[in-house]
């Protein structure tokens, strides 16, 4: 196939081919008499000549005379008498326009195709290059953001299910040790791929600068702080943004075994020993944002005493916001529940598969509709 192309895209060779075949052809029309038509043939150079898309139309318009004048030539000297002369040169120019038309259209066709493998071969390139780039965005992203598995030195018996919709994510977990405690966080920012990453970053940073420049661990001021400066943040230039983040913040002080939770969704479960499920209290303002920025937002705070084998779920909606199942319908809170309580005490790498697996059977042929990142914790 590929020698094919490549005959093909030699014009001088394909108009002698074309040529001699057309001469060869038309001497055969003569040889054979009048009385058998070789007229299909005389595609067959035609379509040699018109595959090529570097010829010229000019080109095809005189190849298309070339080879009429051969029929003519072939059929003139073969005897053929026609009832009036008149006929002979119809039948002459008629094929003149068959071929012509068929040269133009099959020549057309190819350099649409020849067009649109240019444009294909671009898109390509540009693809890859785009692709490339995520690619390595996602590097940079997981290169600032704390990763899962040094959190794990401080709660062995805890399990991160992380699947973003695109290559990057607007979902981070975000974690810090102080002498006396552990902050950690779970954030959901607006959107998803490349501009959920960039607030990810910038929501990473801030959390960096709060915490551990300023040294405010108290979780009602953390997300009052990070809310003033994300606002702040974006509407430093020319252009304003209204986007922000939900979050979770937890400070965990081990030797009093509690736990102190201020969220601005319903994205953390506290679960008991006894499967009694403890949803955390949230405030309705969010992290940037057109009602915190207009508004003094409000952030509060719950503190839960952590018994061993309790667990703490934090997640972002986009597990229970996933459509799916035959109905056409979100994951929800209620399946969400019960798939806690089916198997809070179960290992924690059992039950990062099974939440991950229940996901993806739930969702079948449905896209993602968001970032997924669940968390457990057990105490």
């Amino acid at each position: 196939m590929r020698k094919l192309s490549i005959l093909f895209s030699n014009l001088t060779l394909n108009l002698l081919i074309a040529s001699l075949f057309t001469v060869l052809l038309g001497f055969i029309d003569y040889k054979s008499g009048y009385e058998l038509s070789f007229q299909f043939f005389y595609f067959i150079p035609l379509f040699f000549v018109s595959y090529n898309y570097k010829i010229k139309r000019i080109i095809l318009f005189i190849f298309s005379i070339f080879a009429s004048l051969i029929w003519l030539i072939s059929d003139f000297k073969s005897g053929h008498q026609y009832t009036y002369e008149f006929y002979f040169y119809w039948n002459a120019f008629s094929r003149f326009v068959i071929f012509t038309s068929f040269s133009l259209f099959l020549h057309s066709l190819v350099n649409q195709r020849y067009k649109i493998n240019l444009l294909n071969n671009e898109i390509s390139k540009k693809s890859n290059l785009i692709y490339d780039s995520i690619n390595y965005a996602e590097t940079i992203q997981q290169a600032i953001i704390p990763s899962f598995n040094t959190f794990k030195i401080y709660f062995e018996d805890s399990f991160m299910l992380f699947k973003p919709k695109d290559i990057l994510s607007g979902d981070f977990f975000w974690s810090y040790k102080t002498n006396d405690e552990i902050l950690f966080a779970l954030v959901d920012c607006t959107g998803h791929g490349v501009p959920g990453s960039l607030l990810s970053t910038v929501g990473n940073i801030l959390l960096n600068k709060i915490v551990i420049e300023k040294d405010i661990v108290n979780p009602p001021e953390v997300l009052a702080n990070l809310n003033k400066e994300l606002i702040t943040l974006f509407n430093n230039g020319d252009k304003s943004i209204d986007d922000g983040m939900e979050i979770s913040f937890v400070k965990y002080m081990p030797e009093k075994h509690e736990i102190e939770i201020s969220q601005t969704s319903q994205n953390a479960i506290i679960i008991d020993n006894e499967s009694n499920l403890k949803e955390v209290k949230f405030s309705y303002f969010t992290i940037g944002g057109i009602l915190s920025k207009r508004k003094e937002p409000v952030y509060f705070s719950e503190t839960f005493m952590m018994e061993h084998g309790n667990m703490l779920f934090l997640f972002s909606d986009g597990y229970v916001d996933q459509f799916g199942s035959s109905k056409d319908k979100k994951f929800g809170f209620q399946n969400f529940h019960q798939l806690i309580k089916s198997n809070y005490k179960k290992p924690v790498d059992q039950q990062r598969d099974i939440f991950e697996k229940t996901i993806l059977k739930w969702k079948g042929d449905f896209d993602q509709t968001d970032d997924i990142t669940v968390i457990g914790i057990r105490f």
